[in-house]
């Protein structure tokens, strides 16, 4: 029996240092002689033009519609590199990576730290099957710049009744400049209108209303710019991974 089919899309900007450490590190990762190594994969990097703020729920609801052949989906931040980590197919929604995830610096070098809540972050690396995609409309579409889509996202999940699993993969984080915040973590003006929507949508659901239904992957609109398959360290063309560089009318 054919094992499912994950598609692995990670949304991408501006991040060519963390791009060329992923690509070699998933391709070497699947290659190790463990529990998910047999799975038949491709990865999809989704690339929004400049122009706009960053709409990192935008580009993964593209890399769903770009990978309609797909049973699961892992929704996968550039900037974790999976050490352990267990990404075969997910019957809930499920979080697959915390240590490395739980507390990282807000910028390289710097002592002020940003910790997670275990129960709270649904982030960084998380698997849906394509029926549990469709029905909570994927990421929402509204949210620029930095922050909150995850929680959304999360929010979905209990609005349509879908148990969220975990398994606490150990993952490297590749440091950064975490842009929700400031060197001092105070919150980034983009993170604040961000959290300020989360807070509408949020009270939307304890209403009984379904927001999500109007927003995400049913009203998701892109053009193709450029599509190309990755090239490994030694400058092959890998077929399953793929970089695809997308444009859209919806601004903030």
């Amino acid at each position: 029996m054919a094992l499912p089919k994950l598609s692995i899309l990670v949304p991408y900007r501006d991040r060519e240092s963390h791009l060329r450490q992923f690509i070699p590190h998933m391709i070497a990762y699947f290659s190790r002689d463990k529990l998910d190594k047999d799975i038949p994969y491709n990865i999809t990097i989704v690339e929004q033009v400049p122009g706009k703020p960053f709409n990192r729920g935008l580009t993964l609801n593209i890399g769903v519609l770009l990978n309609p052949d797909a049973d699961y989906y892992c929704f996968h931040h550039i900037d974790y590199l999976p050490i352990w980590a267990d990404y075969r197919y997910a019957d809930s929604p499920t979080r697959i990576i915390w240590y490395g995830a739980d507390t990282r610096p807000q910028s390289p070098g710097s002592t002020q730290m940003i910790p997670e809540r275990y129960d709270l972050y649904f982030s960084g690396v998380v698997l849906f099957n394509r029926a549990h995609v469709l029905q909570v409309n994927g990421y929402p579409n509204a949210y620029w710049g930095w922050g909150w889509e995850d929680n959304e996202l999360r929010a979905r999940c209990m609005a349509e009744d879908l148990e969220i699993k975990y398994r606490d993969g150990t993952f490297q984080p590749l440091s950064h400049v975490v842009e929700g915040f400031t060197p001092d973590l105070k919150p980034t003006q983009a993170s604040e209108q961000n959290r300020a929507l989360l807070e509408e949508r949020i009270a939307e659901f304890q209403a009984g209303k379904k927001p999500h239904r109007q927003d995400g992957i049913s009203t998701a609109q892109f053009r193709i710019v450029e599509r190309h398959h990755a090239r490994d360290s030694t400058g092959r063309e890998v077929p399953n991974i793929e970089k695809v560089t997308v444009d859209f009318d919806l601004a903030p």
